[in-house]
């Protein structure tokens, strides 16, 4: 059967398309993240490693498995480490502020790519603080983030609660 869809997809001038054989319960973790997992089999659930070798924002399609479809959350926290981040402070709890390290410049290019992602979980530009995002549900929770200074490289992501 996957040589026949490889074959038919080949013949459909489909190049962007992998047909694997074998047990999926692992992934395909070599060749990921990928946009969208589609799952054919019978399951209770999905397993966690194909939904955690999805892309940020990427869809798990289940509607051909023998299970009810899954919406996969990304945290806020999930998202900035698949992006690079490190945690360097957490002050959650005590001061309702977490602080992540990057190694990258914050180019304009870097916050748009960031706010596309950021997008994803729930969060929006800020309308009134540059390079900054505040959440939709959630509008006194804030990330800003910081350029690095002349003797540093990167930059800093500063996630915190107003007030």
């Amino acid at each position: 059967m996957a040589e026949a869809a490889a074959k038919a997809l080949r013949d459909l001038a489909y190049d962007n398309v992998s047909v694997r054989l074998g047990d999926g319960y692992g992934g395909w973790p070599e060749c990921g993240p990928f946009d969208a997992i589609v799952v054919t089999a019978a399951l209770g659930k999905p397993p966690p490693p194909p939904i955690e070798q999805l892309k940020v924002g990427g869809r798990l399609d289940t509607r051909q498995a023998r299970l009810m479809p899954v919406t996969v959350k990304t945290s806020t926290h999930e998202l900035l480490i698949r992006r690079g981040y490190k945690l360097i402070d957490d002050a959650w709890s005590s001061d309702g502020r977490l602080t992540y390290d990057h190694n990258d410049e914050a180019t304009r290019e870097f916050i748009v790519s960031l706010g596309k992602d950021l997008r994803s979980v729930g969060w929006e530009t800020h309308p009134e603080i540059l390079r900054a995002f505040r959440h939709i549900k959630s509008p006194d929770e804030v990330i800003e983030i910081e350029p690095g200074g002349a003797d540093t490289s990167g930059h800093f992501l500063h996630h915190m609660k107003a007030g």
